[in-house]
């Protein structure tokens, strides 16, 4: 339990030895949400981080190789299915309502190792779960909204026509035909990230929820939804200020859903021509629809399997033939190895090049991403591939036509 305090006193001292520059990143420890509510007297010593599911709890004191494990994971409560609950809230708020009462006052607990009792408080840090799910807990619209960013970002979404349904596309469509909300230019990304720092993003959120709570109607409220991408005040703006890291900067991005399975479910059925070919557009068109040809498909499938012998164990889990397996429960870790691992490898020789050298600056990026322990440097070049990753999705897919609007999905930003 004294993992956090041992790192974050070693990051705090590197920062001071090397002109504020964070070096290498491995845990949420180096973010600067965090660091920022420990220089700000909000996180002590001898306090308790913790990130919340839905719902279990898991203590961040601990370090990463033990505090997802069993004996360390605590059961917040169970939400009965099959049905997604009409009011989330209803099952959270017990839970929360403990943890408020505990920051309020402080836990006093016996230290093992100092062999003293000490007084925690609870800071909650994150609240995970994936895009559907936080908006529940956010109060934001979720990923069908004109803002449909789970952390609030100002970039607006384009409205599909005849469809209440937004697309974050960066490129205006040339043969749009939808309302004037969606007929704004071009967004530039670099303007969008310096508008993203999260204290500009929570004054923003602050700003626009009063004005969400003064719709005087279902029908303005409604309206003011749309416009201003939030439903509801967050559950968690009842707890204290002091004790989180903010709204929203506590709903960190979901990586696993994100890398191993949005993606993936994006770039197959564009490579397959299973993706809806809407009227505007024709599949004969389509050149980056390799796999269409259900020989080069098996073909395909088969090598991919073949290489099954030669993946070590470490791998968990190596992928089935796609062919035969990917409509039938392929596994997010075979998403993994399958695009990201053997894929740079196994598209070589389909892909068209331009599109082949489009996926390999993602698949660079998530692999310099997923290492255990980062370098800042990698950081930087990762963001840079990420960034030109984007611009060229929309160049080569999208191509500024309405009908493939649904191709940007918030998965490629």
């Amino acid at each position: 339990m004294h993992y956090r305090q041992r790192c974050t006193q070693s990051v705090l001292q590197g920062l001071a030895a090397n002109n504020d520059q964070i070096l290498e990143l491995s845990d949420y420890i180096h973010g600067t949400a965090y660091l920022q509510a420990v220089n700000n007297g909000k996180i002590g010593d001898d306090d308790t981080a913790s990130d919340v599911w839905i719902y279990i709890w898991v203590f961040l004191n601990c370090s990463p190789d033990s505090c997802y494990k069993k004996h360390n994971v605590m059961i917040g409560g169970i939400i009965p299915g099959p049905k997604k609950p009409k009011n989330l809230d209803l099952f959270l708020y017990r839970g929360l309502h403990h943890v408020s009462a505990v920051m309020k006052e402080g836990l006093v607990i016996w230290d093992g190792v100092l062999k003293q009792q000490i007084t925690s408080d609870i800071d909650l840090a994150f609240v995970t779960a994936q895009g559907p799910g936080i908006a529940f807990v956010s109060g934001l619209v979720g990923h069908s909204g004109r803002y449909d960013c789970r952390i609030y970002c100002p970039m607006p979404g384009r409205n599909k026509p005849g469809t209440g349904h937004y697309y974050p596309a960066n490129l205006k469509p040339t043969d749009y035909t939808g309302g004037a909300a969606s007929t704004h230019d071009d967004i530039k990304v670099a303007h969008i990230l310096k508008s993203s720092a999260q204290d500009k993003i929570a004054e923003r959120l602050v700003e626009n929820l009063a004005k969400v709570g003064s719709s005087r109607g279902p029908t303005e409220y409604k309206k003011n939804q749309v416009q201003i991408g939030i439903a509801k005040p967050s559950i968690l703006a009842g707890l204290s200020s002091n004790h989180i890291l903010g709204i929203p900067a506590s709903f960190p991005l979901d990586s696993m859903h994100h890398l191993l399975l949005n993606i993936p479910d994006l770039f197959f059925p564009l490579w397959r021509g299973t993706m809806p070919c809407e009227a505007g557009d024709n599949k004969s068109s389509w050149d980056f629809a390799v796999f269409q040809n259900l020989q080069i498909w098996r073909q395909h499938g088969a090598a991919v399997e073949a290489t099954r012998p030669y993946l070590p164990g470490s791998f968990d889990h190596p992928p089935r033939n796609p062919a035969e397996k990917i409509s039938s429960g392929y596994k997010a870790v075979e998403y993994g190895n399958y695009l990201y691992g053997l894929g740079p490898a196994q598209f070589y020789s389909l892909l068209p090049l331009k599109y082949w050298t489009h996926l390999c600056k993602l698949v660079c990026a998530v692999r310099l991403l997923s290492q255990h322990i980062i370098k800042s440097t990698e950081v930087v070049n990762a963001h840079k591939l990420l960034l030109e990753f984007v611009a060229e999705f929309e160049e080569l897919y999208y191509q500024r036509k309405t009908a493939r609007l649904h191709y940007v999905r918030q998965s490629v930003h």
